[in-house]
């Protein structure tokens, strides 16, 4: 199994052009399967949010850390064993409190899970191997987009040549005033429609380039990030990464990034 690499930004209610790009077994998995079911058997005792306590400073990825099956946050918990051994966990705080509202056991190890999170940012450092990866997904969603605003142009020169059909049928007397105007009425409820999504596809195209020339920051940033982690206090490493990282979010065996940028 292995881990996806996401940017941009998720979609939004009412909003779908908003979205995530996935590029697939960018990352090794976070755990293998028999790691997972370890780490649930250990963690399962210790579920309810009564057995732990919530201290958000000492987690690296509170505040960002974010749920993948039902996208709540993870809230960083201590929990002791019977031999006072402690352990620092990540939990879905919805699953914590009701399975009605997440279904899905996602607890994680927070030193495994913090340590993995790290070592992704690591291979950001790397201009062309992160270049490879994303442009392979940005070229057949630009693509995507530039072929359906093509067509967009197309519709909107076939109506415009329409109208100026019917206005010469209307000359001629082929169409009278009535039928002329019902078939512009049509025409035009067609081309504000075609010259809405023209605007909005020219947008996102504008806002794609514009992203590749601000992502080529990423590297450098998260680059200095690394190089001064371990002389960082932990409040400052955690302020740091969230300059960077808007989100992490957390599944069985995959991690998510969302990038600031």
């Amino acid at each position: 199994m292995m881990g996806t690499l996401a940017y941009g930004k998720r979609p939004r209610k009412g909003n779908p052009e908003q979205e995530l790009v996935r590029v697939e077994g960018f990352f090794p998995a976070i755990l293998t399967v028999n790691e997972w079911q370890l780490l649930q058997e250990r963690l399962s005792i210790r579920r309810e949010s009564s057995r732990g306590r919530t201290h958000s400073s000492v987690y690296l990825l509170s505040g960002m850390a974010r749920c993948g099956y039902c996208g709540g946050p993870m809230a960083g918990k201590v929990a002791a064993t019977n031999k006072d051994v402690q352990y620092r966990n990540y939990w879905c705080s919805r699953a914590t409190k009701s399975r009605a509202m997440c279904a899905h056991y996602n607890g994680h190890s927070a030193p495994r899970l913090e340590t993995a999170v790290l070592e992704y940012l690591g291979q950001f450092s790397d201009p062309e191997v992160v270049k490879r990866h994303i442009e392979a997904a940005d070229r057949e969603e630009m693509s995507t987009r530039e072929s359906e605003l093509k067509d967009v142009e197309t519709g909107l020169a076939e109506l415009d040549a329409q109208f100026t059909q019917n206005l010469g049928f209307l000359r001629r007397g082929v169409l009278n005033e009535q039928e002329f105007v019902k078939a512009n009425n049509m025409a035009r409820d067609q081309m504000s429609g075609l010259q809405e999504r023209r605007e909005s596809l020219a947008q996102w195209i504008d806002e794609q380039k514009d992203r590749m020339q601000t992502r080529d920051r990423v590297p450098g940033l998260i680059k200095t990030f690394l190089e001064d982690f371990e002389a960082m206090d932990p409040r400052l490493r955690k302020s740091h990464l969230q300059t960077i990282v808007k989100a992490a979010h957390i599944s069985r065996d995959t991690i998510e990034l969302e990038f600031r940028v």
